[in-house]
């Protein structure tokens, strides 16, 4: 009896698990997987997180990159190998080529699931940079998850379980950059490199031109002295660089006032490599290119505590004051200049008066068309206690993005509002001290782009109204 039980203990069911046991140690250990640029390396690790980590292969720029003896032994020994395609990595092209039929090679221009654009120059080359529109990222995400599951069928639960954690990241970050650039309409940049263009379709960005569209190209004179006066006259905003190019003559390009030319990472060669990249590289992007167009966003948040030095005893006659967007930045009278100044004081509790306002203020930009775009409507808060960065940031976002929230310590809000003759109260509820509501002068300012008031257009008028009121300032 002992030795028939003994015998079903053994059983072919068990033998199946050890060997699939013992399957998943050996494959954990020779797993080969080479990627050949940090933006496609980071997503393949966040797939593999928890399992050996696939290699890079380019830690720099690719362009000219040749592997040396080790890494072409690795390639020739790789279960795969992941690279963009010979617009990109045009070197590596050769030792592609040449590899054994048992190296799994993808090279993902060629995948048909991904959007690819054709070079704007010659439709007959793919534009590589296509990871910079996350809805590529999250199709990448895919077929990068099928082939891992391909090769190695034994941990397909490990790859599922990262792709979904991965997916739910990069669609929340590609609702953030697409909710975020409603505002860039107005800004226009002039690219050194042609690398934005799948950007530039998927968030509404802008460009007015590009003066190369390779990195191996030979800059045109006549387009360079081209570019060079219009960004002297202020045609555009500003010159996009990018980090790892070559880019020896954009000192003689944009005009050395410290503000014109700013750099993109596209590669993410500023990151270490890892399953962040990816997203950090975005951020960095999106970041530098709000800068570049001066539309708030704030890289780093402001120390606010510089901010209240004596404020009291200063004299408020002038105008001159400094505030914190809902990003953070510092703002100042000066940064508001440039435009006509739609200002409105209110607070994010406030139950009516405030966000009907706003909206109105909304509908009426809608009416005026083409002529929205010389206002920029600001909205200061008379709550500070309870209105800060992240509370702000969470209220203007409810309209679009057309609207700057400004905070800060109260003693600054206090003068900037007896500049504008605006008046503010606690009203408690139950004399509950953390209970309250704000009485407040309510109405929209309209400041000329030098700063000097035209008129306050009062509360409750409709949008038709506010429209027609603003139609007259500007024309």
């Amino acid at each position: 009896m002992i030795k028939n039980i003994s015998k079903k203990v053994f059983s072919p069911y068990v033998v199946v698990f050890l060997t699939l046991l013992f399957l998943n140690v050996s494959y954990a250990k020779d797993l080969n997987i080479i990627a050949t640029i940090k933006p496609i390396h980071s997503i393949l690790a966040g797939l593999m997180e928890g399992i050996e980590q696939p290699h890079l292969l380019i830690d720099g720029a690719p362009f000219k990159f040749k592997p040396n003896s080790t890494q072409q032994k690795s390639l020739l020994n790789s279960d795969l190998i992941v690279w963009v395609g010979p617009e990109l990595e045009s070197s590596l092209q050769p030792f592609i080529s040449s590899l054994p039929p048992k190296v799994k090679v993808i090279e993902l221009l060629s995948n048909e699931r991904l959007k690819i654009l054709s070079k704007r120059y010659d439709d007959s080359l793919r534009d590589p940079y296509f990871w910079l529109d996350t809805r590529n990222a999250l199709i990448l995400l895919d077929e990068l998850a099928y082939a891992l599951i391909d090769l190695d069928p034994v941990r397909t639960h490990i790859y599922r379980r990262n792709r979904t954690k991965i997916r739910e990241e990069l669609r929340k970050f590609d609702h953030k950059l697409e909710y975020g650039y409603r505002g860039l309409q107005g800004g226009v940049s002039y690219l050194y490199h042609d690398t934005q263009q799948y950007f530039e379709q998927a968030y509404a960005l802008k460009i007015g031109g590009q003066l190369l569209y390779s990195p191996y190209a030979q800059i045109d004179a006549a387009k360079f002295l081209k570019a060079r006066m219009e960004l002297a006259n202020g045609d555009f905003d500003c010159l996009l660089t990018e980090r790892g190019f070559p880019d020896s003559e954009v000192d003689l390009l944009a005009p050395k006032d410290g503000n014109r030319v700013w750099q993109l990472d596209s590669l993410g060669l500023q990151f270490s490599a890892g399953a962040d990249l990816y997203i950090n590289l975005m951020q960095h992007n999106s970041a530098v290119i709000k800068q570049c167009l001066n539309v708030n966003n704030g890289l780093e948040p402001v120390d606010t505590s510089l901010l209240n030095n004596n404020l009291e005893d200063r004299d408020d006659e002038d105008g001159r004051f400094f505030l914190i967007n809902q990003f953070g930045e510092l703002i100042t009278e000066k940064d508001m200049l440039g435009k006509y100044q739609l200002i409105f004081f209110g607070y994010t509790s406030c139950p009516d008066i405030c966000p009907l306002s706003l909206h109105t203020l909304i509908s009426a930009l809608d009416l005026l068309g083409n002529d929205a775009k010389k206002f920029k409507s600001y909205f200061i808060t008379v709550d500070p206690e309870r209105d800060d960065v992240k509370v702000m940031r969470r209220y203007v976002d409810y309209f679009g993005g057309r609207i700057v929230g400004l905070t800060g310590q109260p003693a600054m809000l206090k003068q900037v509002a007896k500049h504008y003759h605006v008046k503010y109260r606690k009203v408690y509820n139950n004399k509950n001290k953390d209970d309250y509501q704000m009485d407040h002068t309510a109405g929209l300012f309209v400041i000329a782009p030098d700063g000097q008031f035209i008129t306050k257009l009062a509360n409750g008028i409709s949008a038709e109204t506010m429209a027609k009121a603003l139609t007259s300032i500007v024309n």
